[in-house]
């Protein structure tokens, strides 16, 4: 990521004065034509994307994500997270409303570009004044000169008189905001009886030839063998390469002094925080009570139904907390403890300072095998294209795989594919599942994977999917059927042994119980629509809702027989505090949403008009040229 790294000061000194970046959920490439416009990214009307400019789009996005996540992303996992669609979907946004507003002639006046130069705090001197040498300082290490910077300020400023237009709705109806918080927030208590299920095979009907061959003549399309391919797969093992690599400790020593700032530890903050959306006396009496006893902080999350997770903002820097005012002023504390109230989008907020850790140098020593590793993986992605380029020239020379495989050293492995369903170290990397998808009787490329290794396939087998027989099929059919007649024989038994509606259900099985072995193991549960039990199916989940008090049904789990017995319902069963923090949030981000909505339509409207080109090529070779710097 070298040319990404070299870049960096220069983008952000154009981010920070930068007031608008459309982010359009939904808004893609996909209507728009892909050609050849030379150097450009994209022309948009008379406006055009440099690949400079994406290159700054793509690092932004790549930045914010790595120091939101505490991550360090690869340009191929930053694709597969959708980021560089996002960053190009944003610039084509943007010069829209660009080509837009210079076809109308809408602009700001020169004076709007010198008042706004002047609210930057970083043109200011101490005293607080506007810094004409600072200005002028700052100007040259973007890398542009001031009538440029100053041009794409204009344009800035220009978009956000457009977008201003599109103002936020300051009241909505929250009917439906408070009926969805009733919906999710109802509560069951479920008990969940596992049942024995060889006595309930013991006294069901066993499937018949005749029951079997009935079923098998209704369905007989449905029962077909598989599509198989068998792949012969070769690929060079990155992290081997890296093992392979050899670096002295003189290297690794001259690496470490050469970039000291680098480790040194920033003093990070454990902070957790608590909203009190309703600012009135109750909860501000509520709010110095906690604050006069810390343990009360506490005390207050449980009493919401929530854990310390479900408050904590984790460890935190000060470097990451520039943008929100709140989080600055507590790097200002000496002390842990409990700070507050401040103001904030969701109401009054405390903040618990759990723990400090403070500023510290990580050693030579602690360092030596992660700077090792560094080197070696930056030799090992050189080795990586080169051989990427010396394997794909052999192949369109006419190399086949068993010419490859002896000359490079590759590893190769057969891999069995059914229904064109790609292993899970496969699935998820876009270049891999085109190369399946592309596969023929012969390798036709190698290509990079997201971990930096280089794989080529070919179909060695391929066996069509046909239809099987009933003599094949039946003993699947058999187990199928059973399975049923055994739901089947278990609602008929408990229909015939229970009292529907009988307040002493779980007495009553256990009664049955006693006189025959019905069941396995009973557990209770709460459930709730948000957040229901991860180890039942979905659809049963659904089926267990649509309930009413007690009533109950049957399912499978894997091989195991159920029943689910709905012991209780609590309609909004959510603490008064919490539904009030959960409404602010969504009415928040409700109206936030309708602006968006009202910018999106406007902006395809003018879309409709705007001549789109994008060179996919293009960003393809300047994405290539950042993984070999990567």
């Amino acid at each position: 990521m070298a040319s990404l790294k070299g870049s960096i000061s220069k983008f952000f000194a154009w981010v920070m004065v930068s007031l608008v970046i459309v982010s359009l959920a939904g808004f893609g490439i996909q209507d728009v034509i892909l050609g050849s416009m030379g150097q450009n990214i994209a022309t948009i009307g008379k406006e055009k994307i440099s690949v400079d400019e994406f290159l700054r789009s793509v690092e932004n996005e790549i930045v914010n994500f790595s120091q939101k996540n505490n991550v360090t992303l690869s340009v191929e996992e930053a694709k597969a997270y959708g980021l560089i669609n996002k960053a190009l979907n944003d610039l084509i946004a943007k010069k829209i409303f660009d080509n837009f507003i210079k076809n109308e002639g809408i602009s700001r006046e020169d004076k709007s570009v010198a008042d706004y130069i002047k609210t930057v705090e970083s043109f200011k001197n101490i005293g607080g004044d506007f810094d004409i040498e600072k200005y002028r300082r700052y100007v040259t290490a973007t890398g542009a000169d001031i009538k440029e910077f100053e041009s794409a300020l204009k344009d800035d400023l220009v978009r956000d008189l457009i977008l201003n237009a599109f103002g936020t709705p300051t009241k909505i109806d929250t009917t439906m905001l408070e009926k969805s918080i009733e919906h999710y927030f109802q509560s069951r208590d479920i008990s969940f009886v596992e049942l024995n299920v060889s006595t309930f095979r013991d006294i069901s009907k066993k499937p018949s030839d005749s029951d079997i061959l009935k079923y098998f003549e209704k369905r007989k399309d449905q029962f077909r063998s598989p599509n198989k391919k068998i792949f012969k797969i070769a690929r060079i093992n990155f992290a081997e390469l890296v093992d392979q690599q050899i670096v002295d400790n003189k290297l690794i020593k001259e690496y470490y002094d050469e970039n000291i700032t680098r480790f040194k530890n920033e003093e990070k903050r454990l902070i957790d925080i608590l909203s009190f959306s309703d600012e009135g006396d109750e909860n501000k009496k509520r709010i110095r009570a906690i604050k006069e006893n810390s343990g009360l902080f506490d005390e207050e999350i449980f009493s919401r139904g929530l854990k310390k997770d479900d408050v904590t903002l984790g460890f935190v820097t000060e470097s990451t907390s520039k943008g929100n005012e709140n989080l600055r002023k507590l790097f200002d504390k000496k002390t842990i403890g409990i700070y507050g109230p401040f103001e904030t989008d969701l109401g009054l907020a405390i903040y618990r300072i759990r723990e400090i850790s403070a500023e510290n140098q990580t050693t030579f020593s602690s360092a030596k095998s992660d700077i090792r590793s560094l080197i070696a993986s930056e030799r090992a992605k050189d080795e990586t294209f080169r051989l990427l380029e010396e394997l794909n020239n052999e192949i369109a020379a006419g190399q086949t795989l068993e010419d490859l495989a002896p000359k490079y050293s590759l590893s190769v492995e057969s891999l069995e594919i059914e229904n064109n369903e790609l292993p899970d170290k496969f699935k998820k990397d876009p270049g891999a599942e085109i190369l399946f998808d592309n596969a023929s009787d012969q390798i036709n490329e190698f290509v990079l994977l997201g971990d930096n290794s280089l794989l080529a396939v070919k179909i060695d087998n391929e066996i069509k999917s046909r239809g099987l027989t009933l003599t094949e099929a039946s003993n699947d059919i058999e187990k199928l059927l059973l399975k049923k007649n055994i739901l089947i024989g278990a609602k008929s038994y408990f229909n015939e042994k229970l009292k529907s509606g009988s307040k002493d259900f779980l007495n009553q099985l256990f009664k049955i119980n006693s006189d025959q072995e019905v069941l396995v193991e009973i557990k209770k549960k709460k459930v709730f629509r948000f957040d229901p039990d991860q180890q039942v199916e979905e659809g049963v989940m659904k089926r267990i809702f649509s309930l009413n008090e007690k009533e109950f049904i049957f399912f499978y789990n894997n091989s195991k027989l159920f029943l689910a017995f709905v012991e209780s319902i609590t309609p909004n069963d959510i603490d008064k505090e919490l539904k009030r923090t959960l409404m602010s949030q969504r009415e928040a981000f409700f109206k936030k949403s309708l602006k968006q909505n009202f910018i999106n339509n406007y902006l395809n409207f003018i879309k409709q008009d705007t001549d789109i080109n994008v060179n996919k090529g293009l960003i393809e070779s300047t994405l290539l040229n950042l993984r070999r710097t990567g």
